[in-house]
């Protein structure tokens, strides 16, 4: 049950501005690495191919979740959702 609703979470993460309305993020200046010496855990690992290769994160800590995508193996993005 948990993995199907990540898949559904990180689908609506990943689907662009079609959701923008709805779904709605705040930008986090840290890194993924900073979140998971806070106590974070990592709970899903997913790969998309785009134009580029990305690599999806899923964090969780308590009842929050952040996101981290990662492309190209260097440009890192964490989004946590509101």
């Amino acid at each position: 049950m948990k993995k199907i609703l990540g898949v559904i979470f990180l689908s609506l993460a990943l689907s662009g501005s079609a959701y923008a309305g709805i779904w709605s993020s705040k930008k986090s200046e840290l890194l993924m690495h900073d979140y998971l010496n806070d106590g974070w855990e990592l709970k899903f690992v997913n790969t998309v191919m785009d134009h580029a290769l990305y690599y999806v994160f899923t964090l969780q800590k308590k009842n929050k979740v952040v996101v981290c995508k990662i492309k190209n193996n260097h440009q890192e993005k964490c989004i946590e959702p509101r």
